[in-house]
């Protein structure tokens, strides 16, 4: 191989290399850390409601789970913390799954879920969704969570919840369902 191409080599490593450093640092910028969310706690709530038969696809759906215990106090004790301290509580996680494992909820077209206090039930916010839901499911269908601070709502002593859903078709059979909800708490 003669100088030049020596030369040509050895500029390509060094711009290849160049490249990959900042790729990897473009890398470590835009990542998403867990770290970047600031220190939290989690909320975590289980509610079980059933779905009737015979409900049809041209109506909205409203399963209400009432007068939720919070906890927000003792979990605020277990983190050493106060009230002032926590910034928001946000939705970490959420999602409806079938108790017995065989159902199938792609019968589910839209799906809400809002947090309400009872006295003021019209002053709700939208805390997970899915639209569209995905054709076949199986028996779990995550949510995904909104970006509002429900802090308002969860760090009262109780709080209610509601679940709406659009269907696709009737429901031919009852189907119970475990709605799994993780809050978080950002200080």
């Amino acid at each position: 191989m003669t100088i030049a191409g020596q030369q040509q080599l050895h500029v390509m490593k060094n711009a290849v290399f160049a490249l990959w450093g900042c790729s990897l640092m473009l890398l470590g910028l835009f990542s998403c850390k867990k770290d970047e969310l600031g220190r939290g706690f989690e909320m975590p709530y289980v509610a079980e409601f059933n779905i009737p038969p015979g409900i049809n696809a041209f109506d909205t759906h409203y399963f209400y789970i009432d007068n939720l215990s919070s906890r927000y106090t003792s979990l605020l004790d277990q983190q050493g913390l106060t009230d002032e301290q926590v910034k928001s509580i946000n939705t970490q996680q959420s999602g409806l799954y079938g108790i017995f494992g065989d159902e199938n909820l792609g019968f589910i077209s839209e799906a809400s879920l809002r947090v309400f206090d009872e006295r003021t039930p019209n002053d709700w916010v939208e805390i997970a969704y899915r639209l569209p839901t995905p054709l076949e499911p199986g028996s779990r269908l995550d949510l995904i969570p909104s970006l509002v601070d429900a802090k308002k709502y969860f760090s009262e002593s109780r709080f209610s919840l509601v679940v709406v859903l659009r269907l696709r078709n009737t429901t031919s059979m009852e189907v119970p369902v475990r709605l799994n909800l993780i809050m978080r708490g950002g200080y």
